[in-house]
């Protein structure tokens, strides 16, 4: 019994029995493979164009060929990223916006039967500038309402935005060149000044981590940036507001500085003069 388990004839038996059991599994598995790669590769499901909307600055035309750098090629060497079941939506967001900073928003969406992608744009408008270090067309940026730098600026507009000016952090585009909470804070501070009908136009922070807020005609008003900017309006306010300072005339500064970095009391400096206090 046991020469016959042992006969060269049942090993050869049982050899072609495994390897018909190889041959079944290695076809099942390039079956459970090769599926979803030829349905992912499908002519009829992939991609066909992509359609811009809402944007004015940025041209279709790149946003476009940006997205369509994002459906190019496949995953893993199989499967492909046009596919309208498997493309990128998350990768493909990510990739316009870093490429375009200007571009706050995008919605995508995709078109079934037509299979096209549809990209819902919405720019960033400008609502200051920011320089570094100095306002000059090499290193000055547009920036929104939240204090992101989004586009280079070609030239300055003379009053036509507020400047801010700070010290430059190397790569700006992209990026809150002013801590985003400072930034609030400054820009809700500067609104209110305009409620006292001033002018603001330009404000600088310094390496000192003081404030240099310019104001028209020719007076700046000192403050830190680190102090409680509801205390230093109240300030502002109380000693602009006394008569017999008469220090604002017309919605002008009649002093050439205010200071405001020395808890209640404010020094200010008429044209000329040295610095007085008021408590």
């Amino acid at each position: 019994m046991r020469a016959f388990l042992r006969s060269p004839k049942l090993r050869r038996k049982q050899r072609l029995r495994l390897l018909k059991r190889i041959a079944f599994g290695g076809m099942f598995l390039i079956a459970l493979l090769g599926g979803p790669v030829l349905f992912s590769q499908n002519r009829y499901l992939q991609i066909r164009t992509v359609e811009i909307s809402g944007n004015s600055v940025v041209t279709s035309e790149a946003i476009a060929a940006t997205a369509q750098t994002a459906l190019a090629g496949n995953y893993a060497r199989l499967f492909s990223r046009a596919n309208i079941f498997f493309y990128p939506k998350g990768a493909l967001e990510k990739k316009i916006r870093e490429q375009f900073p200007r571009i706050a928003r995008i919605a995508v969406d995709l078109e079934l039967g037509r299979n096209v992608l549809t990209l819902s744009i919405e720019e960033r408008e400008p609502a200051a500038v920011w320089c570094g270090g100095e306002v000059s067309s090499q290193s000055c940026y547009f920036i929104d309402k939240e204090g992101f730098a989004f586009d280079a600026v070609a030239e300055v507009p003379p009053r036509l935005y507020f400047v801010y000016i700070s010290e430059l952090p190397g790569k700006v585009l992209g990026i809150y060149p002013i801590e985003r909470k400072l930034f609030a804070n400054l820009a809700a501070l500067v609104e209110r000044l305009k409620g006292l009908r001033l002018e603001p136009q330009t404000l600088t922070l310094t390496a000192e981590s003081d404030v240099r807020l310019a104001v028209a005609p020719g007076s700046e008003i000192l403050f830190e940036a680190n102090a409680d900017l509801e205390r230093v309006f109240s300030n502002l306010e109380s000693v602009l507001s006394d008569p017999k300072l008469g220090l604002l005339n017309g919605g002008k500064l009649t002093a050439a500085v205010l200071d405001l970095r020395f808890g209640n009391k404010v020094f200010y400096r008429e044209s000329g003069e040295t610095d007085r206090s008021q408590p």
